[in-house]
């Protein structure tokens, strides 16, 4: 009769080692769990329970809300990875031409500027032309007056030479 208790309890300790009860679990804690020594590891595998049955194998047991969602998510994670990018896509393209903008506006600030600062410099060129007009108008003849100087000096020279031969 031990005998008999005992195995009766090896058998059910052993039983109920291995069995999994459904429970609620939030899906942001999912334990890790390890197959035991002599399990086998059947992979991926989905098996519906009511909440008294034994888990035919090790892992983690889902409710049908949570399959829902872990489905909705998988579903939609391709319209909000696109929601994401176009969002982003619209955020650098708005920066870019805002970007843009503002470098027009500073070329053509620039060319403003610089059309101004040609036309004045334009402005000073032509004056100092003209003021170089003025002074070459009143400025005498050089080559000419060099001629008549050098003409009167030789005619000057003469006369003296002539005039010390003749007193002589």
């Amino acid at each position: 009769m031990k005998n008999v208790l005992f195995a009766f309890f090896l058998c059910v300790s052993l039983l109920l080692s291995n069995t999994s009860f459904a429970q609620d679990i939030n899906l942001s804690e999912i334990p890790n769990v390890q197959l035991q020594p002599n399990e086998i590891d059947v992979g991926a595998a989905l098996s519906p329970m009511k909440i008294t049955q034994r888990a035919p194998f090790s892992g983690v047991l889902l409710s049908p809300q949570a399959v829902a969602e872990i489905i909705v998510k998988l579903n939609s994670i391709n319209d909000v990875v696109n929601i994401e990018t176009t969002r982003v896509r619209e955020e650098l393209l708005a920066q870019h031409r805002f970007e843009i903008n503002d470098l027009n506006i500073r070329h053509t600030s620039q060319v403003d500027v610089l059309n101004v600062q040609l036309k004045a410099r334009e402005q000073q060129i032509n004056v100092l032309n003209e003021t170089i007009k003025k002074i070459e108008d009143s400025q005498s003849n050089t080559p000419m007056w060099a001629t008549v100087g050098f003409g009167s000096g030789v005619g000057v020279t003469l006369l003296l030479v002539l005039a010390i031969t003749q007193v002589i």
